[in-house]
C-alpha cells in the first residue's frame, strides 16, 4: 500500500446548493434545464472552488506538495476540485471506479419534496438496513465497497511505498473507511450518527469528524476481532471541508490521510486517527 493516501471530497456543487435550498422549501433552482442535466455534469459553485483551494493549501503545507499518483472521479465536480487543489506537477488520471454512488431513480435531480413523495417507502427502508439498502435501480453501500476495494488493490500493486491523492465523493470515502478500518455495521452506524450530529450542530457551513471508532471490550488489540493489531496505516478523517480545523468554518471538502505507523485510538479536533489491520504473516 502507499505510505500516504489522501482522499478529497469535492467542494460544494450546483447539486449540493439546489438540494440545500430545497430542504428550506425553495425549489427555484430545479428549473427544467437543471433537471435535464446529468448528475455527473454538476459543476462547483464559487464556494466549492474556494473550498477546494483551501483544501489544496492545507495539503501542500501540512501533508506534501507532490504525490506519486493522482486520481480523480470522472464526474465534473470532482475533476474541478482536483484542478483547484493546485498541486504542482499533478497529472490527474480519471478512474471510473471513483464515481459517485448511483441513486438510480431516486437521484437528487428533483426537489426534496418530490423525491420523498415518490420514494417515501424506499427511503424509509434505508433506516432499517443502511449498508445493504439499495435505492431504486441504484447502488447499495456494500456494492460501492466492492469497487473501492478494487481501487485499493490497484494502489497496492501500482504504488507500493509511494503517496497517492484521490478526488472523489462522500460515499466512496465512507466505503474506504469501512474497508480499511474493518468496521462492523454497528460501528459504521454509530460513526455515521455521530457525524450527522456534528454536522447539525454547526451553522451548516462545515463540520468536523471527531468520533473515535469504539473497540469491542472482548477483543484485545491484535486479536482476530474488530480491534486492529499494533501496526498498520493511520487514517485521519478531516472536516467535510478543508482538512484543517482553522479552515473548518468556511470549507467542506473532505480528506482522509493514511500513514503507516503505530498509533492508538484517539480523537482530535479536526481528525480521527485509528489503527487499521495489516495482513497476517503465515
Amino acid at each position: 500500500m502507499p505510505v500516504d493516501l489522501v482522499f478529497i471530497r469535492h467542494g460544494r456543487s450546483e447539486g449540493n446548493e439546489a438540494r440545500e435550498q430545497s430542504k428550506q422549501g425553495d425549489n427555484s433552482a430545479y428549473t427544467e434545464r437543471f433537471r435535464a442535466r446529468l448528475n455527473r455534469e454538476w459543476r462547483l459553485t464559487d464556494l466549492g472552488i474556494a473550498q477546494a483551494q483551501a483544501a489544496g493549501a492545507f495539503i501542500r503545507e501540512q501533508i506534501s506538495p507532490t504525490f506519486s499518483r493522482y486520481y480523480t472521479s470522472e464526474y465534473l465536480r470532482a475533476r474541478e476540485t482536483a484542478a483547484h487543489l493546485r498541486l504542482p506537477e499533478a497529472r490527474w488520471v480519471q478512474d471510473i471506479l471513483l464515481r459517485e454512488r448511483s441513486w438510480g431513480r431516486a437521484d437528487f435531480v428533483m426537489p426534496e419534496s418530490e423525491r420523498y413523495e415518490r420514494f417515501s417507502a424506499e427511503l424509509a427502508a434505508r433506516r432499517e438496513d443502511p449498508c445493504y439498502w439499495r435505492p431504486p435501480e441504484g447502488e447499495s453501500l456494500a456494492e460501492v465497497c466492492l469497487r473501492v476495494q478494487r481501487v485499493l488493490h490497484t494502489l497496492e500493486r501500482d504504488c507500493p511505498g509511494g503517496s497517492c491523492v484521490l478526488a472523489t465523493h462522500e460515499d466512496v470515502m465512507w466505503a474506504a473507511r469501512f474497508l480499511v478500518e474493518r468496521l462492523t455495521q454497528e460501528q459504521w452506524r454509530e460513526l455515521c450518527s455521530r457525524t450527522t450530529r456534528a454536522t447539525r450542530s454547526t451553522t451548516g457551513r462545515s463540520c468536523t469528524t471527531r468520533a473515535a471508532i469504539p473497540r469491542p471490550a472482548s477483543a484485545p488489540a491484535g486479536s482476530s476481532g474488530c480491534a486492529p493489531p499494533a501496526r498498520g496505516p493511520r487514517l485521519a478523517q478531516g472536516a467535510d471541508g478543508a482538512a484543517s480545523s482553522r479552515r473548518a468554518s468556511r470549507t467542506r471538502t473532505s480528506s482522509v490521510r493514511w500513514r503507516r505507523r503505530s498509533a492508538s485510538f484517539r480523537g482530535r479536533r479536526s481528525s480521527l486517527t485509528v489503527r487499521a489491520p495489516t495482513a497476517r504473516r503465515r
